[in-house]
Protein backbone atom coordinates (compact mmCIF):
# COMPACT_ATOMS: atom_id res chain seq x y z
CA UNK A 1 0.00 0.00 0.00
CA UNK A 2 2.96 2.26 0.83
CA UNK A 3 5.72 2.57 -1.70
CA UNK A 4 9.08 4.33 -1.84
CA UNK A 5 10.37 5.94 -4.77
CA UNK A 6 13.54 8.63 -5.14
CA UNK A 7 10.78 11.54 -4.19
CA UNK A 8 10.39 9.17 -1.08
CA UNK A 9 7.08 7.57 0.54
CA UNK A 10 3.87 7.15 -1.20
CA UNK A 11 0.45 6.06 -1.53
CA UNK A 12 -0.52 3.70 -4.28
CA UNK A 13 -3.02 5.26 -5.93
CA UNK A 14 -4.39 2.57 -8.33
CA UNK A 15 -4.74 -1.90 -7.50
CA UNK A 16 -4.59 -4.34 -10.61
CA UNK A 17 -6.63 -6.85 -10.54
CA UNK A 18 -5.74 -10.04 -13.09
CA UNK A 19 -5.78 -13.30 -13.43
CA UNK A 20 -3.47 -15.68 -13.32
CA UNK A 21 -3.88 -19.48 -14.81
CA UNK A 22 -7.35 -18.96 -13.85
CA UNK A 23 -6.54 -17.49 -9.70
CA UNK A 24 -7.90 -13.90 -9.37
CA UNK A 25 -5.18 -11.90 -7.91
CA UNK A 26 -4.63 -8.22 -6.83
CA UNK A 27 -1.39 -6.15 -6.63
CA UNK A 28 -1.07 -2.44 -5.69
CA UNK A 29 0.37 -0.17 -8.44
CA UNK A 30 3.55 1.46 -7.35
CA UNK A 31 6.61 2.51 -9.00
CA UNK A 32 6.19 0.38 -12.35
CA UNK A 33 2.72 1.99 -13.11
CA UNK A 34 -0.18 0.54 -15.51
CA UNK A 35 1.43 0.00 -19.00
CA UNK A 36 3.87 -2.35 -17.36
CA UNK A 37 1.11 -4.27 -16.06
CA UNK A 38 -0.49 -4.12 -20.13
CA UNK A 39 2.89 -5.08 -20.99
CA UNK A 40 3.29 -7.77 -18.62
CA UNK A 41 -0.28 -9.56 -19.44
CA UNK A 42 0.36 -9.01 -23.24
CA UNK A 43 3.49 -10.88 -22.93
CA UNK A 44 2.16 -13.74 -20.91
CA UNK A 45 -0.83 -15.94 -22.32
CA UNK A 46 -1.84 -17.07 -18.74
CA UNK A 47 -2.17 -13.92 -17.44
CA UNK A 48 -4.81 -11.13 -18.38
CA UNK A 49 -6.17 -8.26 -16.73
CA UNK A 50 -9.36 -8.00 -15.05
CA UNK A 51 -9.39 -4.57 -14.50
CA UNK A 52 -7.88 -1.27 -12.77
CA UNK A 53 -9.44 0.25 -9.38
CA UNK A 54 -8.55 3.51 -7.68
CA UNK A 55 -7.53 3.32 -4.06
CA UNK A 56 -9.59 6.11 -1.89
CA UNK A 57 -8.10 7.00 1.63
CA UNK A 58 -10.31 8.06 4.58
CA UNK A 59 -9.52 11.17 5.35
CA UNK A 60 -7.64 9.58 9.09
CA UNK A 61 -5.65 7.28 6.82
CA UNK A 62 -4.51 10.48 4.86
CA UNK A 63 -3.48 12.46 8.52
CA UNK A 64 -1.60 9.26 9.34
CA UNK A 65 -0.12 9.06 6.41
CA UNK A 66 1.12 13.40 6.56
CA UNK A 67 2.66 12.03 9.99
CA UNK A 68 4.65 9.39 9.38
CA UNK A 69 5.64 10.29 5.81
CA UNK A 70 9.05 11.25 6.61
CA UNK A 71 10.22 8.83 8.84
CA UNK A 72 12.71 5.91 8.77
CA UNK A 73 10.80 3.02 9.52
CA UNK A 74 9.64 0.07 7.52
CA UNK A 75 7.10 0.29 5.06
CA UNK A 76 5.55 -2.65 6.42
CA UNK A 77 4.51 -0.83 9.79
CA UNK A 78 3.91 2.42 8.40
CA UNK A 79 1.12 0.60 6.11
CA UNK A 80 -0.45 -1.29 9.44
CA UNK A 81 -0.09 2.53 11.11
CA UNK A 82 -1.40 4.29 8.29
CA UNK A 83 -4.25 1.75 7.40
CA UNK A 84 -5.46 0.95 10.52
CA UNK A 85 -3.44 3.22 13.05
CA UNK A 86 -1.53 0.38 14.57
CA UNK A 87 1.01 1.88 16.87
CA UNK A 88 3.90 -0.52 17.87
CA UNK A 89 6.52 0.35 20.43
CA UNK A 90 9.32 1.75 17.95
CA UNK A 91 5.91 3.80 16.69
CA UNK A 92 4.65 4.84 19.62
CA UNK A 93 8.09 5.93 20.91
CA UNK A 94 8.92 8.57 18.08
CA UNK A 95 4.69 9.74 18.37
CA UNK A 96 6.05 10.84 21.92
CA UNK A 97 9.18 12.38 20.68
CA UNK A 98 7.12 14.41 17.97
CA UNK A 99 4.58 15.29 20.69
CA UNK A 100 6.88 16.51 23.51
CA UNK A 101 8.44 18.83 20.94
CA UNK A 102 5.70 20.54 19.93
CA UNK A 103 4.56 20.63 23.36
CA UNK A 104 8.45 22.57 24.03
CA UNK A 105 7.91 24.72 21.28
CA UNK A 106 4.47 25.91 22.86
CA UNK A 107 5.67 26.33 26.06
CA UNK A 108 8.78 28.60 24.80
CA UNK A 109 6.39 30.51 22.26
CA UNK A 110 4.44 31.13 25.92
CA UNK A 111 7.74 32.39 27.82
CA UNK A 112 8.44 34.51 25.38
CA UNK A 113 4.58 36.24 25.62
CA UNK A 114 4.93 36.54 29.23
CA UNK A 115 8.72 37.76 28.95
CA UNK A 116 7.15 40.52 26.55
CA UNK A 117 4.69 41.49 29.07
CA UNK A 118 6.72 41.92 31.86
CA UNK A 119 5.91 38.79 33.94
CA UNK A 120 9.16 38.11 35.69
CA UNK A 121 10.00 34.40 37.21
Amino acid sequence: MLYRDNEGLKLCTKKVIYTQRGEEMESFITTEGVEWWEDFASRWEHTSIVRYEDIAYTLEQLERFEEVKELALGDALLTEYVLDGVVDKELASIALKKENEALNAKVDELIDILVEKGVVF
